[in-house]
């Protein structure tokens, strides 16, 4: 009778987070990039006469690139804390922790972006 292979489990766990985290790594530049161009369309909504936009409003997109900001900042602590992941007591829950927080931070940043598309389309269609 042959033995039937299983898949080495840890292995495909540890590809699997590398994959999440370069998917979150995507979705950050994509975002980074977005908000430049919704800081862009501020700047030029607020020097047309006919859409009447205070140059104040600029701080919300520039507030949301503040927190894609923070979140490389993260990002990069969490790669440096891995570098040592050896010298840490129980690496699991400090890492597991962080990767939490990073996921919420994330979260956070996509559902600021859509508030900001979302301001910037009604200054603009109203």
């Amino acid at each position: 009778m042959e033995e039937t292979k299983t898949p080495n489990f840890d292995r495909i766990e540890k590809k699997s987070w590398g994959y999440m985290l370069l998917h979150f790594d995507r979705l950050h530049d994509k975002l980074f990039n977005f908000t430049n161009v919704l800081i862009v369309g501020y700047f030029t909504l607020s020097q047309l006469q006919e859409f009447n936009i205070r140059l104040g409003f600029i701080f919300v997109p520039l507030f949301n690139l503040v927190v894609l900001i923070y979140i490389e900042y993260y990002w990069m602590n969490t790669n440096r804390l891995e570098t040592a992941v050896k010298e840490i007591v129980n690496p699991d829950r400090k890492m597991g922790l962080r990767y939490n927080k990073l996921t919420l931070i994330s979260l956070f940043s996509i559902f600021l972006t859509f508030i900001v598309t979302v301001i910037f389309l009604y200054f603009l269609f109203a």
